[in-house]
């Protein structure tokens, strides 16, 4: 058995990572993810149409991000992660 070194890019899928991102501050985590895997094709989704999640119910918000997967997917991403950003609705 082997093991690539540490400075050794890891091998690279040929399917991308899917990042669904629900809120604000998405682009940053999506930079730091490409700083981090600058090997992997990353495929962003950031639902826009729908911001903010915050106020909405739990069951909307699990609507909301089954149909983002189910797109990610549809798309060809091999895995996904989701970014949540759910704030309290203000009192």
């Amino acid at each position: 058995m082997s093991f690539a070194a540490a400075s050794d890019p890891a091998p690279r899928s040929a399917l991308p990572i899917g990042v669904f991102d629900s809120g604000a501050g998405g682009l940053s985590v999506l930079a730091e993810l490409q700083r981090a895997l600058p090997q992997e094709d990353v495929l962003y989704l950031a639902d826009t149409a729908h911001v903010p999640y915050g106020a909405r119910s739990d069951e909307d918000i699990r609507d909301l991000t089954a149909r983002a997967v189910a797109e990610l997917v549809r798309r060809g991403s091999r895995r996904w992660w989701w970014r949540a950003t759910r704030r309290p609705p203000s009192a």
